[in-house]
């Protein structure tokens, strides 16, 4: 049977993901991935805008892909 796992990891498995001044580093996406696929977890399909969030701040701006 199917589950469904919501929630804000603040992690991301892609650095396109997630627009900010500072990426995450190789380790911090590795890391997440890794996780998610020992858990055989899977991206939701996505319908809309990529990037569903956006905080103006002037010194870190941040684009981000909400699922």
């Amino acid at each position: 049977m199917p589950w469904l796992i919501l929630g804000d990891f603040n992690c991301v498995k892609s650095p396109t993901e997630k627009q900010l001044r500072v990426h995450p580093t190789w380790y911090e996406l590795k890391d997440f991935a890794d996780r998610c696929l020992a858990l055989r977890l899977h991206d939701a399909q996505t319908t809309g805008c990529y990037y569903t969030l956006y905080s103006n701040s002037d010194s870190n701006p941040v684009w981000c892909k909400l699922d």
